[in-house]
């Protein structure tokens, strides 16, 4: 009987004997309470048959005072089966007992006697008492209980020893036969499948598992397999990947690196995790001394700062190497499910970043060249006015008349030290430090810098829209990018003989959505976005010219290195292309809009700066104002911003109707369609652009506003023509496009009446 010893067989027979066990209690109960029914049936049935045979004999015999008929009808109750004792008592007095009432348990049944004489009323004559024991109804009751135990009892045994063959027979054996299967060192095979040592006829529950674990281990094979190749495949990548990669927990400590970030971490071939190199760090590009903890890379990615693209230096103390410029960028996982908390991602630059400051010290050079011819005429006036100032002051007897040429020959030293000082701080070499400074002084001394380059018959201008401005960058990079605009708006205008006037222009911007973004842009726009309410603001600085413009391949490839449309030996090709680099590494876009015939505008947008110094935290995002319905046209040539500007006036709260040029525009009015304000482009294709149409739409509807859009800044109201309108600079973000709508739709206030 070893098939009693399987502990699952034996919890099941245990819990179907408990349950047999309660049914069968219920059952007996039921049959036990029948058995005492009919007991308690019989008994009663004997004090029927002494109401039925022997009540009017003892009445009678009572009547006629014959008391020895009296004494045997008693005697014919008493030896009834269950009567145990039997008392009468006579009206005139006599009494009969017979036995005597014990401790067990009896019925007790009383008769009243009476006799009814021939007048017809009835006389009494006794009073029957007639006591019945249940001891035979007990004594039945409980053997039958003993009886059912029993049968129970032996019933139970033997459909248990059933069951637990049946059981053993019919699952333990399969279930342990696939227990040791499973238990099998390393497994068993997919193709080995599990098989039951009964016929396949059955297809019960016991078939279905072996099928499904049949399955899932074929399942769990093949993606074992899969994982081992895609993990061999991502050890690949990350062995060969030529960026070193490294992933910290929240104790800064390396859980992974590949091979490239071991070598730039100084060939350390610890087992992870380990803790970062205390002899690796990164140092001030400029002093060379260690950075301290609030601009550390790895310290400022722990504390949930993504970097992007960021160049520093890299360094190991007490090391002979030279150090080593590195990109670094880093992601913050807000949500992993192991330990890894940041993944750096380290670009080994160091041959790129010495050869763009190569690069770069020769623009500057070439820059300085140019301004050799302005700097000339500056400093030789300069000389001219000490010369003849000291000449005069020599032969000045006049004491007054002396001090004051001296005065004029002091003062042109100082301008001269001014001028050299402009110079050397533009021809020195780039530090990589990035701080915020106000946007009105630095215009100042630019101008100061820039303008004897410029031609007499060119105007170059400054504008800034708020006094307060700042920019978060490095200055001398960024003075460098103006120069670089500003010459390539010179030498267009002056080659082609169109234009005459260059602007610079600074301003409050942002960066919008990629979807707002105008055909022509050079970047894909950062994510600026901190958090749902928030966003960091920008100074957007723009060069334009009203010179000859750039076609659509000459736009597309203005940033490409060593592209120029100068002529050979007279550029380099690689001003724009540093001016892009220069943009992308501080955070920022580059921009460039421009149409033949009208001129260039390219606009640096770059970080808002505090006068505290540092870059100016997130700043909460404004709140559209709501439109209330009104019906816009926009006329936009390029078809993906006109789906773009649709979705988004429609998001601000008015109604739109499009046109994809000012022809177009023109049929929908004179069709009859109906709207409130006119939102258009500038330049485009056909005879009709945004001027024109504005002045045909007024011929046909004074009344309706009119707003211009163009990424081009350099449009004149003389350009306007007729009708003077708000130009809305592209991108436009939603809040100001929601501003200059609702501005435009305003009711004007009519004049009061004389």
């Amino acid at each position: 009987m070893k098939f009693i010893k399987h502990k699952l067989g034996r919890r099941i027979v245990a819990y179907m004997i408990l349950a047999s066990a309660i049914f069968s209690i219920f059952a007996a109960g039921f049959q036990l309470l029948q058995i005492y029914g009919n007991g308690l049936d019989r008994v009663r049935d004997e004090f029927r048959e002494v109401e039925g045979s022997f009540q009017a004999g003892l009445e009678s015999a009572l009547w006629e005072f014959n008391f020895s008929h009296v004494d045997v009808l008693v005697d014919g109750i008493y030896v009834q089966p269950d009567v145990i004792a039997v008392t009468l008592v006579a009206e005139t007095g006599q009494r009969f007992d017979r036995g005597a009432i014990g401790s067990g348990q009896v019925l007790v049944e009383e008769f009243p006697l009476s006799f009814e004489r021939s007048a017809g009323d009835v006389v009494p004559v006794g009073m029957l008492r007639v006591t019945a024991s249940l001891e035979n109804v007990y004594g039945e009751l409980w053997s039958q209980v003993m009886i059912l135990l029993l049968t129970n009892f032996i019933k139970t045994l033997v459909a248990s020893l059933i069951m637990f063959w049946i059981f053993d027979w019919m699952v333990s054996r399969h279930l342990l036969s696939i227990t040791r299967r499973l238990q099998e060192k390393g497994g068993f095979d997919a193709e080995k499948k599990i098989v039951l040592a009964r016929p396949k006829v059955y297809n019960d529950e016991l078939d279905l598992i072996v099928d499904v674990i049949n399955t899932s281990r074929a399942t769990e094979q093949s993606a074992n397999a899969e994982t081992l190749l895609l993990r061999n495949r991502l050890e690949t990548v990350l062995n060969t990947a030529t960026s070193g990669i490294i992933a910290l927990n929240a104790d800064a400590e390396v859980v992974m690196v590949n091979p490239t970030a071991r070598h730039l971490l100084g060939g350390i071939s610890r087992d992870v995790p380990f803790a970062w190199p205390e002899s690796i760090q990164f140092l001030d590009v400029e002093s060379m001394t260690q950075l301290d903890a609030s601009a550390d890379p790895i310290r400022r990615a722990l504390t949930g700062h993504n970097l992007r693209t960021e160049t520093h230096l890299l360094s190991r103390i007490n090391s002979d190497e030279v150090g080593r410029y590195v990109r670094v960028q880093s992601g913050k996982l807000e949500h992993a499910r192991d330990d890894i908390s940041t993944v750096l991602v380290v670009d080994d630059v160091s041959v790129g970043e010495r050869n763009r400051q190569v690069v770069e010290r020769k623009s500057r050079l070439d820059a300085l060249g140019q301004l050799t011819g302005g700097i000339a005429h500056d400093f030789n006036n300069l000389l001219a006015s000490m010369l003849y100032a000291v000449d005069l002051a020599r032969r000045q007897e006049d004491k007054e008349r002396q001090g004051e040429l001296l005065d004029i020959a002091s003062s042109s030293i100082n301008r001269g030290r001014e001028l050299t000082s402009r110079l050397l701080a533009f021809a020195k070499k780039q530090p990589g430090l990035a701080t915020s400074r106000s946007i009105g002084p630095m215009f100042e001394e630019f101008e100061k810098l820039v303008g004897p380059m410029i031609e007499q018959n060119l105007s170059i201008t400054f504008v800034v829209d708020a006094p307060d401005l700042q920019v978060y960058c490095d200055h001398a990079q960024l003075e460098t990018a103006l120069m670089n605009l500003v010459l390539n708006s010179r030498d267009a205008i002056l080659r082609s003989g169109v234009g005459h006037s260059i602007k610079v222009h600074a301003r409050s911007g942002s960066l919008p959505q990629p979807a707002l973004l105008p055909t022509g842009n050079l970047t894909e726009p950062l994510e600026v976005t901190e958090a749902a309410a928030s966003a960091y603001r920008y100074t957007e600085i723009s060069v334009t010219d009203n010179g000859p413009g750039m076609d659509e391949e000459t736009r597309a490839r203005a940033a490409d290195p060593f592209f120029t449309t100068k002529e050979t030996n007279s550029g380099t090709g690689l001003g724009l292309s540093i001016v892009y680099g220069f943009v992308r590494q501080a955070d920022g876009d580059l921009r460039i809009y421009s149409e033949e015939g009208a001129g260039t505008t390219v606009n640096l947008v770059l970080p808002r700066g505090t006068e505290a110094g540092p870059r100016e935290a997130p700043m909460p995002l404004d709140v559209p104002m709501a439109g209330t319905g009104q019906t816009v046209m926009l006329v936009e040539d390029e078809a993906d911003l006109l789906n773009v500007m649709v979705e988004v006036i429609k998001d601000l709260g008015f109604l739109v109707v499009s046109a994809p040029s000012g022809n177009v525009a023109i049929d929908m009015i004179d069709a009859g369609q109906k709207f409130d304000v006119l939102l258009t482009d500038v330049v485009m294709p056909g005879k009709i652009g945004g001027f024109e149409l504005a002045r045909m739409v007024r011929a046909r509807h004074p009344e309706k506003p009119v707003i211009y859009m163009s990424g081009y800044t350099g449009f004149t109201s003389q350009e306007m023509g007729e009708v003077q309108a708000m130009l809305l600079q592209k991108p436009t973000p939603p809040v100001e496009l929601s501003a200059a709508l609702n501005a435009a739709l305003a009711p004007v206030p009519k004049p009061p009446l004389l």
